[in-house]
């Protein structure tokens, strides 16, 4: 994860068996319930989701997170 001075950082979460819109789109589903992030993306091509997030408070929460 990378963050700057404004308590913003970036985590990139490896995804695998995630080949399809459909998947991809069930990704994006579960990273909206996740609080305190800001934006988030699921790059099909590198198999990652990219995940801003506004505190550090969230990344406890992202690290038990388990995709399928």
């Amino acid at each position: 994860m990378t963050t700057n001075s404004s308590n913003k950082g970036i985590i990139y979460l490896p995804l695998e068996d995630v080949e399809s819109e459909h998947c991809a789109l069930i990704v994006e589903k579960g990273l909206e319930q996740v609080k305190g992030t800001e934006n988030h993306k699921v790059e099909l091509n590198n198999r990652r989701a990219v995940i801003t997030i506004n505190n550090n408070e969230v990344i406890a929460e992202l690290q038990n997170l388990t995709i399928k």
